[in-house]
């Protein structure tokens, strides 16, 4: 009778688990609007890199594609370590600026 019971159960679990599944659908427009965003946004950071100047862009490239860190990037430039996090920090400043919308206060 009890392992009656818990093959039950375990039935009506897995019958709700499974209905569940399939209440979530995704609405194409929705994609179709999620994909734009995300293209306008990629529009978005190249145009903010172009404003950057050629050494802002230098360390991005070598920190964020190539994964160098500070000391890396510092050999490379032939610059102190310092100035890589300087630079890294001004630059990240700049993109924030340029990227998000000014708030309202």
């Amino acid at each position: 009778m009890r392992l009656k019971q818990k093959s039950q159960n375990r039935m009506e679990r897995n019958r709700d688990y499974s209905d569940g599944l399939f209440e979530v659908s995704i609405n194409k427009e929705d994609l179709i609007i999620h994909r734009e965003i995300r293209q306008e946004q990629k529009e978005q950071l190249f145009r903010a890199i172009e404003e950057l100047s050629s050494r802002q862009r230098e360390v991005l490239f070598l920190r964020y594609y190539h994964g160098l860190n500070n000391p890396e990037i510092a050999e490379v430039l032939d610059i102190n370590p310092q100035s890589v996090r300087n630079q890294i920090s001004r630059t990240l400043g700049t993109l924030k600026a340029y990227l998000l919308p000014p708030s309202d206060q």
